[in-house]
């Protein structure tokens, strides 16, 4: 009976090599999957390949941390290892080679350190270069830079003359123009309108121009500074700027070589025409008004996140890696200062430089009254702001505490950090003694902010991000603890830091009956970390959360522990643990299911159905030699065999995997 079939396959032996191709790509992809997916090699290899990739964007994770699945976590945040490999799957561009204005930053941290010798040296080839964000109060602090600091040789401003000439002592009587600043005021805006951390940094455009105007390359130290505003009060200053009809046409936007194109950024208002008057409703409806995180966009590198095309990555990475980009940056710097706290920062200013102005700043009192903005307006402008929100929250804890550092006589260095951040001794579960009080607090903990405020009312405000950085020169192992363990999951609420690095922490309330109440309460977070050859050396940082309160409202706590004490946070398990996790109860569920001798049938029936599909022939074939007792039905189409050949590959993974 087989003799007919065979005779025609005989005859059709291109139709017959066809088939098996297809079977055969079937079956290969299936295999390729399950060895991927299984082999130690690859594995890896992988792991090797992506620790590579990521030594010049973040190194602060492991190699291992890098291997994982990347995926969003169900609350809509992304961890910090799962935003870094989201971000080389969608393609994040950043430069391979590290620009001159880069190698040659000077931090704050590093200022602190007799490492890098001494401070500031104008006479020398140090650089100071001033990032002017908009309405922050930098046009204030570069007149002062230019006209009121107390040098040897200061700067030569002219009369009705906008650029002053800051030149070395030993260069004001030569012909070699040398500038020992870089701002509005004294070279001009030579990296473009208002540029930003991208244009003078990553591009290298600083070091550039100081090659062309000095005749030749020469290595230098850049000491970057900028100045922030509380992000609410600055973009209600950007609207009434550009409303008495500011535009800021000319800035070029560069990034990776070049300018944004009319589609990554859309024009709000016609330029021939400008934007004077414009309404408050329509400033918030230009969906890509740059006034919006302004101050995170100018802090990050943009090339982590494809400069301005939005569409090649996912929005909430995107929103993640930018302030990421934006805390480490602004670390980088070496001086940045709070518009609302002008002459504490004229302060810490001088005790970081190690030099003097000889006219005192003045605090600025708010241009635009709160009554002339709406409580309501106010609310959408942060809701608009989230970024900058994060971003000025994190730069006042760090600018208060060096401000206590500078205000106190404190010793720079941070091992003498101590002295200043001293923590009590408390019982800890986990170490299983009191610590002396030699121990007590020899390593402090820098956790940003000190605060957090959430509404049960407000699903958006049950989650918030924590920043833990480490300043010093060795690894550090941290760890959450709570006095309400139960109603809170923290994502990465134990890991390690490499030095001079940070990572930021998810914390999310869990919903509990007590919640529907709306009642004020209070809990606890502690951030313990420790120096990993020292393990005893534990310090600490705590942060208050004020649930549906502030801290002027009278509150119990939420569920304190007994005694005071305080638990680990359970860990949130990350998107790709979820899934392994997944797989595996999939797996133990297929495998009581493979019981049934039912179900075991059922998969020889289909994958029998599926050969058969492979071999019968193809619709297309309309020969003679086809013999007529071949029902229409199984004359397949091209499509239907690679479905069947697709379907036949997944039972033979299920199987191997069983």
């Amino acid at each position: 009976m087989f003799k007919r079939p065979l005779a025609l396959m005989a005859r059709e032996g291109h139709a017959c090599t066809y088939r098996c191709f297809i079977a055969f790509i079937g079956l290969f992809v299936a295999f390729s999957l399950l060895y991927f997916a299984t082999h130690k090699d690859v594995q890896e290899a992988v792991h090797l390949l992506s620790s590579s990739l990521s030594t010049r964007l973040y190194p602060l994770y492991s190699a291992d941390a890098y291997a994982q699945e990347a995926a969003y976590l169900q609350d809509g945040y992304l961890s910090s290892i799962e935003a870094e490999e989201e971000l080389r799957r969608a393609g994040g561009q950043h430069q391979d080679s590290v620009s001159p204005v880069e190698q040659g930053n000077v931090s704050f941290d590093e200022l602190q350190t007799s490492a890098v010798g001494a401070s500031f040296n104008y006479a020398s080839s140090d650089v100071l270069v001033f990032l002017h964000i908009q309405k922050t109060g930098g046009t204030t602090f570069e007149r002062y830079l230019v006209r009121q600091l107390d040098l040897p040789v200061p700067c030569k401003c002219q009369p009705k003359r906008k650029r002053c000439l800051c030149s070395r002592p030993q260069d004001i009587n030569s012909s070699r123009r040398s500038s020992w600043l870089f701002s509005r005021f004294s070279t001009g805006w030579n990296c473009g309108l208002h540029s930003d951390w991208t244009e003078l940094v990553v591009s290298g455009c600083v070091d550039r121009y100081f090659d062309s105007r000095e005749k030749g390359h020469s290595k230098r130290r850049y000491f970057i500074t900028t100045f922030l505003r509380e992000p609410v009060a600055r973009f209600i200053s950007e609207f009434r700027h550009v409303q008495r009809g500011a535009t800021w046409q000319s800035s070029a936007h560069m990034c990776n070589g070049r300018s944004p194109t009319i589609e990554e950024l859309p024009p709000c208002f016609e330029p021939s025409i400008g934007w004077t008057g414009v309404t408050l409703d329509d400033f918030m409806s230009c969906k890509s008004n740059l006034a919006f995180n302004r101050q995170t966009r100018m802090l990050a590198d943009l090339t982590t996140v494809h400069c301005y095309n939005e569409s090649a990555m996912p929005n909430e990475l995107r929103r993640t890696v930018l302030v990421r980009s934006a805390k480490e940056n602004l670390m980088k710097m070496a001086f940045f200062g709070l518009q609302e706290e002008m002459r504490k920062s004229q302060y810490l200013f001088e005790k970081t430089f190690g030099l003097r102005f000889n006219k005192p700043m003045v605090d600025m009192e708010p241009q635009t009254s709160p009554d002339e903005v709406s409580p309501e307006d106010r609310q959408r402008i942060a809701d608009f702001n989230q970024l900058d929100m994060e971003i000025y929250h994190f730069a006042k804890e760090v600018f208060l505490r060096r401000f206590e550092l500078a205000r106190t006589g404190t010793s720079i260095p941070f091992d003498a950090f101590a002295s200043f951040f001293r923590n009590s001794c408390a019982y800890y579960r986990d170490v299983g003694h009191v610590m002396s009080s030699g121990e007590c607090a020899s390593v402090p903990a820098f956790v940003f902010p000190s605060t957090l405020s959430m509404s049960t009312k407000n699903s958006h405000t049950l989650r918030q991000i924590v920043t833990v950085y480490n300043p010093y020169e060795f690894d550090l192992e941290y760890k959450v603890l709570s006095t309400a363990p139960a109603l809170y999951s923290v994502q990465e609420s134990v890991g390690r830091l490499k030095p001079q690095s940070l990572v930021d922490i998810v914390i999310r309330r869990n919903s509990s009956e007590e919640d529907g109440a709306g009642a004020a309460c209070v809990d606890k977070f502690r951030v313990q970390v420790r120096k990993l050859t020292k393990p005893l050396l534990v310090g600490h940082s705590d942060i208050v959360v004020f649930v549906n309160g502030t801290a002027s409202t009278s509150a119990g706590a939420c569920e304190q522990q007994p005694s005071g004490r305080v638990d680990e946070v359970p860990k949130v398990a990350s998107s790709s643990h979820r899934t392994t996790i997944a797989r595996r109860d999939s797996a133990t569920r297929f495998r009581s299911d493979q019981r049934s001798d039912g179900f075991h049938w059922l998969l020889m029936v289909v994958g029998a159905v599926c050969i058969v599909c492979l071999w019968t022939p193809y619709a297309e074939e309309r020969t003679e030699a086809v013999p007529s007792w071949y029902p229409e039905w199984l004359r397949l189409t091209i499509p239907q065999k690679l479905v069947s050949a697709y379907v036949l590959g997944l039972l033979t993974v299920i199987v191997l995997q069983v």
